[in-house]
Formats: structure tokens, C-alpha cells, sequence
């Protein structure tokens, strides 16, 4: 079997290498108790047949799905420092505060509109705040 590797041999004599624990342990450097404790934590059930995938799966829970979701999460963020440089999106925060402002300003028109009760200037800006808090 190969020591230098993380991972035993996967065939013995041409057939599909099934473990046993304490095997497994000595082929990968941890005590028996560690064995047990990473396979029933992956769902093995005890007695079943180890294969070397039930050891891979043990030692390297999940680790191809967090390697994936991290080469996604940098490929996001590169993507848009990219579309930030190229002036394809901006900052949230300063979506904001322009929403503030434009929002500021038509709020004081309407305010200053003498031809409106104050109850209609209410009704407006209280449909304006509605229409801007669905987006």
C-alpha cells in the first residue's frame, strides 16, 4: 500500500479494496478512535463494508464542494471588481444615497406645491415611499 499518498491503494488484486477500521487507521496515520469517529460522522454505519470511498469522504468531508464554492465566491468577486472598473454597477451605498437624494428633493417639491391639501401631499409621498420600499 502506498504510504506516501493520503489515500490507500483503491485495488487489492484487481478487486475493489474493502477496509477495516483499525486497517485504515495504521494506512492513514490516525488512532482507531479517530477512524470511527470521522466515518459515523459521514454517515457510515457500523459493520457495513468501508470502501476507499467511505475513507475518502471520512478524512475529506464535503472538500470538493468547498473547494468549488470558493473557486465560485473568487470568480464572483473578481467579476465584479471587474464591472466596478469598467463602471458597470456601483456600490450599493451609493445607490442609496443617491436614492436619498432624488427622493429628498421630489419630497420638497411636493411639499412646496400650494395647490395640494396637506392631506393629498401626504397620500403622495406615502405612495412614493411604498413604491421605493417594494424595489
Amino acid at each position: 500500500m502506498a504510504r506516501n499518498s493520503h489515500l490507500p491503494t483503491a485495488k487489492v488484486e484487481g478487486r475493489i479494496k474493502k477496509w477495516k477500521v483499525l486497517e485504515a487507521a495504521r494506512e492513514l496515520g490516525i488512532s482507531r478512535q479517530t477512524m470511527l469517529t470521522k466515518l459515523l460522522a459521514n454517515g457510515w454505519h457500523s459493520g457495513a463494508p468501508i470502501s476507499t470511498l467511505d475513507l475518502f469522504r471520512a478524512m475529506y468531508p464535503d472538500d470538493r464542494l468547498a473547494r468549488s464554492r470558493l473557486l465560485t465566491a473568487k470568480a464572483s468577486e473578481a467579476e465584479l471588481k471587474a464591472a466596478l472598473q469598467r463602471g458597470e454597477v456601483i456600490p450599493l451605498k451609493q445607490v442609496n444615497e443617491r436614492e436619498e437624494l432624488v427622493f429628498g428633493a421630489v419630497r420638497s417639491r411636493i411639499l412646496n406645491l400650494e395647490n395640494l391639501s396637506n392631506v393629498e401631499k401626504d397620500e403622495i409621498l406615502a405612495g412614493l415611499e411604498r413604491e421605493v420600499k417594494k424595489k
